[in-house]
């Protein structure tokens, strides 16, 4: 793999080398099945489809590897050391990744392969639109070695295609571990005399499970069946070193596309119903509930001023609609606007990260009482993932509904937004409806969240 780089190392190189790319068509039905070829996941890879099926992308290998262990300047380093790459570039290029949820946080061990931003150039990018897919070489070179270095990677390229595909695997976990679980339930009353006490208006807590494995779950298999299970959800795998992210989330973060902003709030939720008649009642009674519609405020609240200041002109609709997932649905508002000259996607993610779906109100209050009540690294739970490249597109989601793979173990982490009447009960059986898509995955999705 090759060395990460911070902006002030890529400030000090003082070779010629510079990002070359050649694309091509690729005939392919399924671009999974490259996830299933041992040697293209050895090294560093991502897996991106979006929530509507339009984009799919898979990274292989990483020709680039920008970091930042900055806590307030990540967005900031991670958007110049790209400028300064694309002075170097001869073609526009693509960079996924990831941000921490919280930079301050001292990082704990399962989480210790993602710094607090962390993005790849991959060397082969496979990208679908639509039915039409692509395939793109990327090098960085001295532009003597730019032919010979290329037709390496094609070389290479056609070597793993013959490469045989490993059998699909389907692990289940043999032991279930509730992290901190008393924790968890002891520090609800605790937040909820506070938020009376007016220090906050809602936060955000989370728990985490720990699943062990007699072997090491395979990728492909995993993400083949999020694929078939959480359709119009974002779904990503981001591998790195020993350690894998992967998820199935309904919240969009941004997106932007020739300058047009897309965001949204999704705040609020209950189960779907068993039956068509159950399901829009609990919906009817989501929509109805103070407590829920409160929540959901309190996210559009902050959105907006952020679209009014980042954007010339913005629409969104009065009020909520409802948004169904598989396993449970939500209170959702979409925004859209239409985006400043000098205004860029990073900008967006620095001031819309963390949500009070994810953090609270006040955010910073929000957060002290998070790094206090949970004890635990969130790592890329409920952080920005996604891509973004250099001609000003891409699209981030927030990272919830998901699990961290390392070792023979996965970390599942999920949350709910805490207010003055919130009961530990509810809350707590909450956490076990949001854990359901994750768990189904690894066959322990519990009878009662079915």
């Amino acid at each position: 793999m090759c060395k990460r780089l911070t902006y002030r190392q890529l400030q000090q190189q003082s070779d010629n080398r510079r990002i070359y790319q050649q694309t091509m068509p690729w005939n392919a039905q399924d671009g999974l099945s490259l996830l299933k070829k041992k040697s293209l996941t050895e090294d560093a890879f991502f897996y991106w489809q979006n929530e509507n099926d339009s984009v799919e992308m898979i990274g292989i290998g990483a020709t680039l590897l920008l970091q930042s262990e900055a806590e307030e300047e990540r967005f900031h380093e991670i958007e110049s050391s790209v400028s300064l790459l694309r002075q170097r570039a001869e073609d526009d290029f693509l960079l996924f990744g990831s941000f921490t949820f919280d930079a301050a946080h001292e990082p704990s061990p399962e989480w210790d392969a993602y710094e607090n931003a962390l993005f790849i150039v991959p060397t082969y990018c496979i990208r679908r639109d639509g039915d039409v897919w692509s395939k793109t070489i990327t090098v960085y070179c001295e532009p003597e070695e730019k032919d010979e270095l290329l037709n390496q990677r094609v070389e290479q390229w056609e070597q793993l295609q013959r490469e045989k595909e490993e059998n699909a695997t389907f692990v289940t976990y043999t032991k279930l571990e509730e992290r901190q679980v008393e924790q968890y339930r002891e520090s609800i009353p605790q937040m909820t005399s506070l938020i009376r006490e007016g220090k906050a208006h809602k936060v955000v807590l989370a728990r985490s499970l720990r699943l062990q494995f007699e072997q090491h779950p395979q990728i492909a298999s995993l993400m083949e069946q999020l694929n078939e299970q959480q359709k119009n959800s974002y779904r990503f795998a981001f591998h790195i070193d020993d350690s894998t992210f992967i998820g199935a989330t309904p919240e969009r973060l941004i997106k932007v596309n020739h300058r047009q902003a897309n965001s949204e709030s999704i705040a609020g939720s209950i189960r779907r119903g068993n039956t068509a008649e159950e399901d829009k009642k609990l919906g009817e009674s989501l929509l109805a509930d103070e407590k829920n519609r409160e929540e959901h405020h309190y996210v559009v609240e902050m959105i907006e001023p952020i679209f009014q200041e980042l954007c010339e002109t913005y629409t969104m609709p009065d009020r909520p609609q409802l948004l169904k997932m598989r396993d449970i649905q939500h209170l959702h508002t979409p925004i859209q606007g239409e985006m400043k000259d000098d205004v860029t996607i990073l900008q967006f993610i620095e001031r819309l990260h963390p949500t009070p779906a994810l953090g609270g109100v006040p955010t910073k209050v929000s957060l002290e009482y998070i790094r206090q009540f949970e004890r635990q690294d969130r790592g890329l739970y409920a952080a920005p993932i996604g891509w973004f490249d250099t001609e000003g597109n891409g699209e981030f989601a927030v990272a919830i509904r998901s699990a961290l793979l390392k070792d023979n173990a996965a970390y599942l982490y999920a949350g709910g937004g805490i207010v003055a009447d919130s009961n530990v009960e509810h809350e707590y059986q909450e956490t076990w409806n949001k854990f359901s898509p994750m768990l189904r995955i690894f066959g322990g999705a519990r009878e009662n969240d079915e």
